[in-house]
């Protein structure tokens, strides 16, 4: 499970601890992380999942056990795993604000960008356009756009508050109900109802398997193919096909029509 949802922050965590000489302490570690990092893998089912705030949460939570542990006079693990901590700690938040200050400036500026360039032109910008434009390189563009996607794609439905994202305005947040054809005709309505039933049930889906039908039925714009997915949700193939067949089941009715075309 480590090495499947965590990013190296996590794996370095768990790095360190496997190293400790004590083999007691290394077993009462070993034995703590695993329903820390299922719980906080558990609190970012409702959202896409953040791998940043994911191991931030597992410090939090990490401090929370070493407290009750304090309290059960286990002293000398609780000291061994904070001191391992404090470090880790500290160098993420470093990075953190490093990477929400210059993502947030990135993001912000293609976001004006690309309401300029469609106001001018009607269609909205390349990636490479908006590279080009604003000296931004391919790799921050397109997590940038990745990002935007992402949290448009939280907002399904309803108005979005504007606290929603500090670097948008609501007019930048296109949910995808938004995407749904006005009713003109009676067919137009049947296909707008169905797409509205799709999205509900979509919303229902848990993680990863939720991220998997988003990204292979084009939600954010285009259609990954199956080695895109695993390359972006850093999934296997075997689990990439087991979510995928988890959401067949689950979404069976509504979703038919998409597993017949593929």
């Amino acid at each position: 499970e480590v090495e499947r949802f965590c990013d190296a922050e996590i794996q370095e965590l768990v790095r360190l601890v496997q190293e400790d000489e004590n083999d007691y302490a290394k077993m009462r570690i070993t034995k703590l992380l695993e329903p820390v990092i299922n719980k906080c893998y558990r609190k970012c089912e409702a959202g896409i999942c953040n791998v940043e705030d994911f191991f931030m949460a597992a410090v939090i939570l990490l401090h929370e056990y070493i407290y009750s542990y304090v309290k059960k006079g286990d002293a000398d693990f609780c000291y061994l795993l904070k001191k391992r901590l404090v470090g880790l700690n500290a160098k993420l938040r470093d990075e953190r604000n490093v990477f929400h200050h210059g993502m947030g400036q990135y993001m912000a500026r293609i976001r004006r960008f690309v309401n300029e360039f469609e106001g001018i032109y009607g269609v909205p910008p390349s990636k490479e356009a908006i590279s080009e434009e604003l000296g931004l390189s391919m790799v921050s563009v397109e997590h940038c756009l990745w990002v935007i996607r992402a949290n448009e794609a939280v907002s399904l439905d309803g108005p979005v508050s504007k606290d929603a994202d500090r670097y948008a305005s609501d007019k930048d947040h296109l949910c995808l109900k938004d995407t749904i054809p006005d009713p003109n005709t009676e067919m137009d309505y049947v296909e707008s109802h169905r797409r509205e039933l799709i999205i509900e049930e979509v919303k229902r889906l848990p993680m990863p398997e939720r991220m998997i039908v988003l990204l292979k039925f084009g939600f954010f714009g285009e259609a990954l193919s199956r080695e895109k997915i695993c390359e972006r949700l850093r999934i296997s193939r075997s689990r990439y096909e087991k979510g995928l067949a988890n959401a067949y089941d689950i979404l069976y009715l509504t979703l038919s029509e998409f597993r017949d075309a593929g």
